[in-house]
């Protein structure tokens, strides 16, 4: 029996590896050499290339400026506007929701551009590598700094109280706005070297600099302090410096170098990554790397993996007095740090399953020998053994529930011990298992000194001041429904006294004020919860199966992570965490995970871009917003921009005047085909988390317009008209309406004859086609071809010349149908018909041969074949019945005149009935006929 769900770990002899950078790999288009990158309010990527400008979606990238004469240096995102600089000195502005060009700026200099910044009032500073700084307003050169120490700048800084440095081969020189523009206040004194090729500001607005390849140093306070903080042992080129929140990453040579909390440690490439040319951090905490081979590299900050090469299981894990204890399979490794090259081995001989801070000790829960005390100081280790019994040798929880008391779970129950101010347990220990009677996976004591238990498959045991509870089942106030708790993993407590509980039947259940409530989003059956942490004021991290997620603990909202290189669908140890300053560390997939929480919860939302509308098949600007009639045909492409995890990302669109609910998809295309005339506003939203609340919403108005001559009003003047025309015919005029009328209808009747006589040649040509080929290879299948086809001709005969049958007969039509096409394909097509189908086949009207026309198109226009079946499904749901088929077309297809389908709307137009809707997607295609009920 284990605790835990075991994870694949690894550990290692005696030494950790250095902190191994775990990142996707995102390929690009060929050739493509990244020098910049930047992000849009959206959350794209931008990059500036040697091919020119390219934005990255999370699915695609897309060049959306080429064939510049030079290649793009420099780009960066201000207020909607992408700006672009060249290596000739050209700067193109884009407009980054369309990805149109709008303006080009040049002719000022022909020198590379270096770097971009923007005033409050909008002026614009561009530096040059070469022809010193503008500063532009608009299209327009306002002035040019002058008094620079060189022209060569490599990269500016402005500052939030109006100061510009400006590093340059010769120092840093500073400037000071003033009503004329810069004028120069100075330079950076005592700097370690001159040559100064990087800068940028940090949370306290102070400058980091960075020389060409001696160090890396901070510019602090007004006295503008010089304090190294990198000193570049090896003198590698400095490529680029990026602050985000409280780290620092510094590009030196091939290497990355994350500056956390006053330690550099180098972040880890593959052998075949380890040329990097831009490093970027964006605005969902991911921090990207252009290698220079048209790819880039995205790993997420708040998530930092220490790849440790490992023997063994690492199963417990702790942090104190700046040291980290990991219990493992044989023993604990007590390290230094993280990453810390020699350890010292505590219990070689035994498997830890728990490590707990109590008092001066630290508490070692073992599988199979008791409980070990450790004192750090001197070292020394105390055996207690087992607790209770015979089964209570393994250790599942420990947990200090009051001022002298400590509390263990084991196989045989929990055990309560009294202990004294230094964490020494004392005689009077006692069990309390006769309230428990299942394993006790998580002991906690929330602020009120209630007692909870997460319990093996029956829910929660809870001591108050009002007695001994167990609860196996709740009510939740979302729904008002009972369920049960089954198996708790984990509890934590949130705000106002409130309670969580990782639950595997139902995901995060919160208990407060008597009450409880499912978080929703929360549940899944392959992404179990192993642990919930609260860190912060308002937050909380759920450590998952495949994901680790925040949750908001104002909102419950839930921002899931795909886990980063450790594998899914297997459950990390329970409640094995620590904190170590602000960071919280776990072990998982063979790696310690790093979570930094100061990184900050920034984003909470994807931002969707309604990027193209088209009509009948042709874009449309944005801007355009009426329709004519006959434009009724519409087509919506959107992207969201949430990079973390693209692939997570649902859509849930409606149109107004049309939708009366929400439709949910995967599908970044949707179609809207054969419109009426009205007022319609397109709605779409994205989450990343499958629950829709308060996303941004996308959306477009637009109008299609009535034909005139379908308008009240033309048919009122004509009225007039014909009245004023044959008014001494007005009693004749009766007649005359009357007979129209009747033609009308005998129009209507003769529209349905015709189109019901298109289907006997449709139809008779394809299988004469068939029986033809059937008689020259195998004459016996010829012969029961023609019979199950005289079965078929017979069932038609009996509908006769019905507009309607019922779905009954249809299905018998189709039957018989069905046999027909099983003599030529065998195993190779199945027509799947739910059983609901049949259940109401009595109950529903079609038009007739209305089903065998959609399946016979759906063979005329696929593959069948014994590597690409063919299944055609016929359900129903809502108030359609469904017909659909995966899409395999065949490579060369004979020409459609699309008679078939046309066939079908036609008659539901002239019968009045609401129209059926075609939904093509990549992979399916489905036919949706609206249900006509049969009137008895």
């Amino acid at each position: 029996m284990r605790k835990y769900f075991s994870l694949c770990f690894w550990f290692f002899a005696l030494t950790l590896a250095g902190q191994q950078l775990i990142y996707r790999e995102i390929e690009l288009s060929e050739g493509l050499r990244i020098n910049r990158m930047s992000q849009d309010s959206f959350g794209f990527i931008w990059m500036a290339t040697n091919k020119g400008v390219v934005v990255y979606d999370g699915y695609d990238d897309q060049m959306v400026l080429r064939h510049t004469p030079h290649e793009i240096d420099f780009i960066c995102h201000h207020k909607g506007l992408i700006y672009a600089g060249s290596h000739g000195g050209d700067i193109f502005i884009l407009n980054a929701e369309t990805r149109k060009a709008i303006d080009t700026l040049h002719s000022f200099t022909r020198f590379p551009i270096s770097d971009i910044e923007f005033t409050a009032s909008d002026s614009v500073i561009v530096s040059s590598y070469g022809d010193g700084v503008y500063m532009l307003l608009g299209d327009k050169v306002i002035s040019k700094l002058s008094a620079l120490s060189s022209v060569d700048i490599y990269d500016m800084v402005l500052k939030q109280n109006g100061e510009l440095f400006l590093a340059s081969d010769k120092g840093i020189d500073i400037f000071k706005s003033s009503s004329k523009g810069f004028v120069k206040k100075g330079i950076v004194e005592n700097l370690p070297d001159y040559i100064i090729v990087k800068m940028c500001l940090n949370q306290n607005d102070d400058i980091t600099a960075a020389t060409y390849d001696k160090s890396v140093f901070k510019i602090e306070g007004p006295e503008m302090r010089i304090r190294t903080i990198y000193q570049n042992p090896k003198n590698e080129k400095i490529h680029n410096l990026v602050h985000h929140r409280e780290n620092l990453f510094i590009h030196a040579g091939n290497r990355i170098l994350d500056h956390h909390d006053g330690q550099s440690t180098v972040l880890n490439l593959s052998e075949n990554q380890q040329r990097a040319t831009s490093l970027f951090v964006d605005n969902e905490n991911n921090l990207w790397l252009a290698t220079g081979k048209s790819t880039v590299l995205k790993s997420n900050l708040y998530f930092m993996n220490f790849r440790l090469n490992l023997r063994h299981e690492v199963q417990a894990i702790l942090y104190h007095n700046l040291t980290f204890f990991l219990g493992t399979e044989k023993g604990i490794y007590k390290n230094s740090a993280i990453t810390a090259s020699e350890s010292e081995a505590i219990l070689p001989a035994e498997n830890i399953t728990v490590l707990r801070l109590i008092g001066n000790y630290i508490w070692i829960g073992t599988f199979s020998n008791g409980l070990f005390l450790y004192e750090p100081t001197t070292r020394k280790v105390i055996k207690i053994g087992k607790l209770l019994g015979l089964d209570d040798n393994t250790i599942l929880d420990m947990e200090k529930v009051a001022k002298n008391v400590v509390e263990i779970s084991t196989l045989a129950g929990v055990k309560s011990m009294a202990i004294d101010a230094r964490g020494l347990p004392t005689p009077g220990n006692k069990s309390i298992d006769d309230v428990l009677t299942a394993y006790v996976f998580d002991i906690y004591v929330d602020k009120q000194g209630n007692k909870w238990y997460g319990k093996d498959r029956n829910g929660i045991g809870l001591i108050s001041t009002q007695g001994k509870f167990e609860i196996k089942s709740i009510l939740n106030q979302g729904d008002g429904k009972k369920y049960k708790l089954g198996s708790v993993y984990s509890i934590a407590e949130g705000n106002d006294s409130s309670v969580y509980f990782a639950s595997v039947d139902l995901g995060i259940v919160r208990y407060t004020s008597g009450k409880w409530y499912i978080v929703p989003n929360t549940f899944s059956i392959k992404n179990h919860i192993s642990s919930l942490v609260r860190f912060g004021n308002n937050q909380m991290l759920v450590i998952r199966t495949s994901t680790t997620d925040i949750i908001d603990l104002g909102d419950n909202h839930v921002l899931p992570f795909a886990n980063q290189g450790y594998k899914d669908n297997i459950i990390p140890f329970l409640n094995n965490y620590t904190h170590a300053g602000n960071d919280i560390y776990f072990c998982a997939g063979g790696d310690v995970v790093r979570f930094s929480p100061a990184h900050g919860v920034y984003k909470k939302h994807p931002v969707t871009l309604l990027e193209k509308i088209e009509v009948n098949l042709e874009s449309v600007p944005r801007h355009t917003s009426a329709f004519s009639q006959q434009q009724n045909n519409l087509r919506f492409t959107f992207t969201a921009g949430w990079i973390s995890n693209p692939v997570s990302i649902q859509y849930a669109y409606k149109l107004h005047g049309f939708d009366t609910e929400w439709r949910v998809t995967r599908d970044r295309v949707v179609s809207y085909p054969h419109l009426r005339p009205g007022n319609y506003t397109f709605v779409v939203k994205a989450s990343e988390n499958n629950y829709f609340s308060d996303e941004p919403i996308a959306k477009y108005t637009f109008r299609i317009h009535r034909a005139f001559y379908t308008t009240w009003w033309f048919f009122s003047l004509l009225a007039l008209v014909t009245g004023l025309l044959f008014y001494w015919l007005q009693q004749k005029q009766k007649n005359m309406a009357l007979l129209k009328s009747e033609l009308a209808r005998k129009m209507v009747e003769t529209e349905l004859i015709n189109l019901k006589s298109q289907l006997d040649p449709h139809f008779l040509f394809n299988t004469l086609n068939t029986l033809i080929g059937l008689i020259e290879e195998d004459p016996q299948r010829g012969i029961r071809f023609t019979e199950n086809l005289t079965d078929f001709f017979r069932s038609l005969s009996q509908m006769g010349n019905k507009e309607l049958v019922t779905l009954t007969e249809e299905l018998s039509l189709l039957t018989s149908y069905r046999n027909i096409l099983k003599e030529r394909f065998g195993q190779n097509l199945v027509v799947f018909i739910h059983e609901e189908v049949h259940q109401r086949a009595g109950d529903i009207l079609i038009p007739p041969m209305t089903l065998q026309m959609i399946v016979e198109n759906a063979v005329k226009h696929n593959e069948v074949s014994r590597q690409k079946p063919l299944q055609v499904d016929i359900a129903i749901k809502g108030e359609y019945l469904i017909v659909s088929n995966q899409k395999n077309l065949k490579i060369s297809r004979k020409i459609s005149l699309g008679i078939g389908n046309h066939n079908i709307l036609e008659r539901y137009r002239f019968l009045g009935q609401k129209m059926p809707r075609i939904e093509e997607h990549d992979n399916v295609y489905t036919f949706l006929l609206p249900i006509i009920a049969n009137v008895k």
